[in-house]
């Protein structure tokens, strides 16, 4: 059994699956870093430059922006807002909700 975040547990051969394709969507992507995260605000695996971001913080914040966005849609008449972009100066996070999945 692997921890991939807290209190998650999956076989070695799950966590390998889900680091090849995070893997394969950071490089394919470009991305800095890439991580898929319940909603709960739980990490479950990274892929990128870790060590130079706190990706246990910036998977928190994503939820609770995510969240948010979810109040101001409710607000709005909407269901949800499935995809979120925030334009920097020089980074640009891309929010992708799943069903109960959040990759950013």
């Amino acid at each position: 059994m692997t921890m991939l975040g807290p209190n998650l547990v999956c076989t070695r051969t799950s966590s390998e699956r889900i680091n090849g394709v995070l893997g394969r969507l950071w490089t394919d992507s470009n991305a800095k870093i890439v991580f898929p995260g319940r909603q709960e605000r739980q990490q479950i695996a990274a892929k990128g430059d870790l060590d130079k971001v706190d990706a246990t913080s910036l998977a928190s914040l994503t939820a609770g922006n995510v969240a948010a966005t979810d109040g101001l849609a409710r607000l709005i008449g909407e269901k949800e807002f499935s995809i979120l972009f925030h334009e920097g100066a020089g980074q640009h996070p891309h929010l992708h909700r799943g069903q109960r999945l959040i990759l950013s």
